[in-house]
C-alpha cells in the first residue's frame, strides 16, 4: 500500500467524533479521562498545525473550560500530577509563536495557553521542591510514586517552558529545572547491566530505581525526545552532556530493537501496558519519534511510513493494534473513552506521516 492512500483528514474526523462523544458523556473531567483530554489536545494541535484551514479555536476553546474544571491549586491539585504535564505541554504546543501564527489564535487565547501551562509547571515544580528534588510524585492525595512518565513530562514541560515563554529569568529557571530532573534520572544509572534507570533491554523503566523490568512505549518516546533536546541545549564538555550522550546511545539502540517489529510500533510485552490508560503508548511514542526525526533527520523515516500504514490497515479491525494477528488490547469499541484513546493514538501515526518529511 502506498502511504498516499492514508487520509489523515478522515482519521481526524473520527477523532473529533470520539472527542465530542467522550466530552458529552462527561468522561474528560474525571478519573483517567482527564489526562487523556490533555493528551488528545496535543495530538489535535499537531494535526491543525499541518492543516490550518481547520477551525483551530474549536479545540482550544473547548479544552480551556475542561482544564479549569479540575484545576485545583498549586499546593493541592485536584488531579494526578502527571495529568498537568500532559496538559501543560499541549497548551505550549498550541501557544508557541510559530504554531499560534499558523493557527491564527487570538492573543487572548495565546495568553490563556501560557497561563494554563505555567500553572501546570508550578503544580509539578512545587512537588519537586517539596521532595528535595528526588522526583515528582504522581498522586496528589499522598506520597505517590516518582515514576518515569510523571518526571519525564515535568522535564519536557520545563524544556518547552524555557523555549516558549518570554520572561528571561523564568526561562533560565525552567531550563535549570530540566537539567536537574535529568540528573535525577541519571542518578539511577550505573551501567547497562546494573542500571536502575534502564532495564535489561536498555529501555527506560516504568519507575526509575525499580527492580521491575517493565517499560512502556510512551516513556521511551518522551525520554528520548527530552534527552535529545536537552543534549542540544547543554554546553559542550559538561558531565551532563556526556551522560545525555550515554543514555541517548543506549535507548536509541534499545528502541530500534524492541519497539519496532517488522517496521511497525508495537507495545512492549508487559501485561500492565494493555489497559485503557497505557493503550495510548504507541501513539505517544510515534508522536515523539516524529519530533525526533525533525531534529535528527538520520533517524529512520521509513519506520514512520510503515507504522502509519500499519495503523491505517489494522487498527479498526484489530482492537487498536497496528499489526495483524493476536492483539492483547480488549475490544472496548463503543466505550467513549476507549474510542478516544484509540483514535488519538491512530491520529498520532497519521500526523507523523503528514508533518515529517523524508531527508
Amino acid at each position: 500500500m502506498s502511504p498516499n492512500s492514508i487520509d489523515p483528514q478522515k482519521g481526524f474526523d473520527e477523532l473529533v467524533k470520539a472527542w465530542k462523544a467522550a466530552h458529552t458523556a462527561g468522561l474528560l473531567t474525571k478519573g483517567q479521562g482527564y489526562w487523556h483530554a490533555g493528551n488528545t489536545l496535543d495530538t489535535y494541535v499537531n494535526y491543525l498545525v499541518g492543516k490550518p484551514q481547520n477551525d483551530a479555536n474549536n479545540i482550544v476553546g473547548l479544552s480551556d473550560p475542561l482544564f479549569q474544571t479540575k484545576k485545583g491549586t498549586v499546593e493541592n491539585p485536584e488531579m494526578w500530577r502527571d495529568d498537568y504535564g500532559w496538559w501543560g505541554i499541549a497548551f505550549l504546543n498550541a501557544g508557541q509563536e510559530e504554531h499560534a501564527s499558523i493557527l491564527k489564535l487570538p492573543s487572548a487565547t495565546v495568553q490563556k495557553c501560557f497561563e494554563n501551562a505555567n500553572f501546570c509547571w508550578q503544580v509539578m515544580n512545587a512537588n519537586w521542591l517539596k521532595n528535595n528534588k528526588t522526583g515528582v510524585r504522581n498522586d496528589p492525595t499522598g506520597a505517590g510514586v516518582a515514576n518515569t512518565i510523571t518526571n519525564v513530562l515535568f522535564m519536557m514541560l520545563s524544556i518547552r517552558r524555557s523555549q516558549c515563554i518570554g520572561d528571561t529569568r523564568a526561562r533560565a529557571e525552567a531550563l535549570d529545572t530540566a537539567r536537574a530532573v535529568f540528573d535525577w534520572f541519571f542518578s539511577h544509572h550505573k551501567s547497562p547491566g546494573t542500571s536502575g534507570l534502564l532495564n535489561s533491554q536498555g529501555l527506560v523503566r516504568e519507575t526509575p530505581g525499580s527492580t521491575s523490568n517493565r517499560a512502556w512505549t510512551g516513556d521511551q518516546g518522551w525520554f528520548w525526545r527530552a534527552c535529545l533536546v536537552l543534549f542540544q541545549l547543554e554546553d559542550d564538555g559538561t558531565t551532563r552532556k556526556q551522560n545525555l550522550s550515554t543514555v541517548l546511545r543506549l535507548i536509541t539502540q534499545a528502541v530500534f530493537k524492541n519497539v519496532f517489529v517488522d517496521g511497525v510500533v508495537h507495545e512492549l510485552p508487559y501485561p500492565e501496558n494493555y489497559d485503557i490508560d497505557y493503550a495510548t503508548g504507541p501513539g505517544v511514542f510515534v508522536r515523539q519519534y516524529a519530533a525526533i526525526h525533525m531534529i535528527e533527520h538520520n533517524v529512520r523515516y521509513d519506520l514512520i511510513i510503515t507504522t502509519a500504514e500499519g495503523a491505517w490497515n489494522n487498527s479498526d479491525k484489530n482492537c487498536g493494534c497496528w499489526y495483524a494477528g493476536d492483539c492483547k488490547y480488549k475490544n472496548l469499541s463503543g466505550d467513549p473513552l476507549w474510542d478516544l484513546t484509540r483514535r488519538t493514538s491512530d491520529q498520532d501515526a497519521y500526523n507523523a506521516l503528514m508533518t515529517t518529511r523524508s531527508p
